[in-house]
């Protein structure tokens, strides 16, 4: 929400931030609208930023000669549907794409056990963000498997001990809820002969979190940081809905990260092959080779 900021600001790190409601004041003194973040937690706003910078292990152990990856973007897609289903939030989808990117990096599965260890993966995560009363319970993951609980509970035990119980993740959207709970869009930004507004940063917040899952799914992005993606998906976020100026002066001193030093490039052109080029024809032709592929893992 944009507002006047009279305060004297706190100076953290370099950030000079309101004392009254913890907006980010960038040096161009350029106003900025925010987007409230229920998730975000009530500490130093760099002490926040650099936990998530010192967490952010999006490449970890990636293997890129992993047997799985051959069916790695069907199952993704799989893991992203059952999550769905068990009304878990995005950041705990990706969360447990992340670790299961990890533990199958790591180690090799026989081909029956990919989509069960998506389940616990799922599982894992959801202890890790999700209230209490939202972790799904073993009975209710059965239903997506033929596996028993049994086999899941020893799934689960395998992932902990593989990953060394080191199961906390950063994932891109934990930096994108960060960034635009602090605001991401600026009162001096155009669309065409218009002004931004409140609506303007809520849309930027929902592109830049389908431009996330847009990079889950391609395995090209995990050898990206967390911190990178989230920078990409931001911009990319900005130019779908518009704003001339992708990423401003304020964005830059923000994140500390130039946009060429990003995979904003590589986004967008996977942006441009997915959703632009052939309309609806190439998204009717993914969706029949994802089918196709579901029936052979």
């Amino acid at each position: 929400m944009q507002k006047s900021h009279t305060c004297e600001p706190t100076i953290e790190e370099g950030w000079k931030i309101c004392q009254d409601c913890g907006i980010y004041l960038p040096a161009s003194k350029n106003q900025c609208f925010r987007e409230n973040n229920p998730t975000c937690i009530k500490i130093s706003h760099q002490s926040l930023l650099k936990n998530y910078r010192e967490n952010s292990d999006y490449n970890r152990g990636f293997n890129p000669s992993a047997t799985y990856l051959k069916y790695r973007k069907i199952l993704i897609d799989w893991i992203c549907e059952v999550g769905e289903s068990l009304h878990l939030s995005l950041l705990t989808i990706q969360t447990a794409a992340s670790l299961y990117d990890s533990l199958l990096s790591t180690k090799e599965f026989s081909k029956p056990l990919l989509q069960p260890i998506g389940l616990i993966a799922l599982l894992v995560a959801a202890k890790s963000e999700e209230g209490d009363e939202n972790v799904p319970r073993f009975h209710q993951l059965v239903r997506f498997t033929q596996n028993s609980v049994a086999t899941l509970k020893r799934l689960e035990l395998e992932l902990l001990t593989t990953l060394k119980w080191q199961i906390v993740v950063v994932t891109p959207l934990h930096f994108i809820y960060f960034y635009t709970s602090h605001g991401v869009v600026f009162i001096n930004d155009a669309i065409g002969a218009s002004r931004v507004n409140e609506r303007t940063a809520s849309y930027v917040r929902k592109y830049a979190e389908f431009f996330a899952d847009l990079a889950l799914q391609e395995h090209e992005f995990i050898q990206f940081s967390a911190e990178n993606i989230a920078c990409a998906c931001i911009a990319g976020a900005r130019k779908v809905v518009g704003i001339f100026n992708i990423w401003p002066a304020e964005l830059e001193e923000m994140t500390g990260k130039k946009l060429e030093n990003t995979c904003f490039g590589k986004l967008w052109k996977n942006y441009q092959e997915s959703f632009v080029a052939d309309g609806n024809s190439k998204v009717k032709q993914s969706k029949e080779n994802k089918e196709n592929v579901r029936k052979n893992v």
